[in-house]
């Protein structure tokens, strides 16, 4: 409610399989434990907020690496088949949801060691395993690298009704300033603030972010496929106003490009 009083009409929900499955037999549901994940599918219709899911914790991978998986998903083909398990299990579970109010996010956020061309066999098999259940299903599908490049293997393998996924995390000295001492090096200011790539720092600024985004935004039109920012914000030991400075001209240059966008987080320190 809070967030449909704000204006927004989007949330994306970030789920771990672990809730209702245990590490070791990812191939069994408690089904008691999703309650509350229909719950707040539930609320997204009666507050008119496309709910968007999101294995952010998939079978075999995570991008937080706080726990250990038994196996990899870029590696591994049982990851693999464990997460069309788990994303055929949602598919059934919610068939009667239109897909106007409810779309699949595939994976969170794939390293930038990954190649396409595992990416493109991921998703295109988890995406296959539901549309044998809901033909119609919208899939949201994150970029490499975090989130940050386009994934243009599968731009141009043109799967219908899929969109793509941004990050608004550049540059990571100003977001992720104070989480850790990787982004640490430098206090941030706006603009200038900046991004480590190969052990150089790069500075940022609105043009860079233009850039960023026309580039997203340019493979959109060639393919004729939505582009949406699926995270963005800040950590809060930014400066504050160096924060706001930065999400001015991010929301602009965002909505310049017709990209929509989602805050991480509602609640939390982002």
């Amino acid at each position: 409610k809070m967030i449909s009083d704000f204006g927004f009409d989007f949330v994306r929900i970030p789920v771990s399989y672990r809730i209702w499955s245990a590490v070791d037999n990812p191939f069994e549901i408690d089904e008691r434990k999703i309650a509350p994940l229909d719950k707040s599918i539930e609320f997204g219709q009666k507050y008119g907020l496309h709910v968007n899911l999101c294995f952010h914790r998939i079978p075999g991978y995570c991008i937080n690496h706080d726990e250990n998986e038994i196996w990899d998903i870029w590696k591994d083909d049982e990851a693999l088949e464990a997460a069309k398990f788990q994303w055929k299990s949602m598919a059934k579970r919610y068939a009667d949801v239109n897909t106007d109010k409810l779309s699949f996010n595939v994976l969170n956020e794939a390293e930038s060691w990954v190649t396409q061309h595992r990416y493109h066999t991921i998703c295109k098999q988890i995406i296959k395993e539901v549309r044998e259940i809901s033909p119609d299903r919208l899939f949201i599908i994150d970029g490499v690298q975090w989130g940050d490049l386009p994934p243009t293997r599968l731009f141009m393998m043109e799967m219908e009704n899929c969109g793509y996924s941004t990050r608004g995390y550049c540059p990571r000295g100003l977001t992720h300033y104070g989480l850790s001492e990787e982004f640490d090096k430098i206090k941030p200011v706006w603009p200038g603030a900046t991004q480590r790539e190969d052990w150089e720092y790069f500075h940022w600024s609105r043009e860079t972010l233009d850039k960023f985004y026309s580039m997203w935004a340019a493979l959109g039109e060639i393919y004729k496929v939505g582009i949406h920012c699926g995270e963005m914000g800040v950590y809060n030991k930014t400066p504050h106003n160096v924060a706001l400075a930065w999400l001015e001209d991010v929301l602009d240059s965002l909505t310049e490009r017709n990209i929509g966008y989602a805050l991480w987080q509602f609640r939390g320190p982002f």
